[in-house]
């Protein structure tokens, strides 16, 4: 017998959203970067956000070397830092 995703059990995951804001309207930003990076800035995985803003990074190891998230659009990257990397987690949403 086989199970499907019996893997998510073991690992881990980190996701969030990209928006900007244009005088009083909020919109998602599609195709924007979006990197995982260690505490040495080595990038550990890379994607982009999808037509809503979301991003999601799956099959982190538990306590692995994951520390800081960094939102590449345009010139001024944006660093969003890790609160643990043991478990799950949804960084909110990141306003650029």
């Amino acid at each position: 017998m086989h199970y499907k995703n019996l893997d998510k059990i073991y690992t881990v995951f980190v996701a969030g959203s990209v928006v900007h804001q244009i005088g009083t309207t909020v919109d998602c930003l599609a195709e924007v970067s979006v990197e995982l990076r260690d505490s040495g800035a080595n990038i550990l995985a890379t994607t982009e956000t999808d037509v809503f803003g979301d991003f999601r990074f799956d099959g982190l190891k538990p306590d692995g070397p994951a520390k800081t998230i960094l939102i590449l659009n345009g010139t001024k990257p944006t660093e969003v830092p890790l609160r643990s990397n043991d478990h799950d987690q949804h960084v909110g949403t990141i306003m650029l």
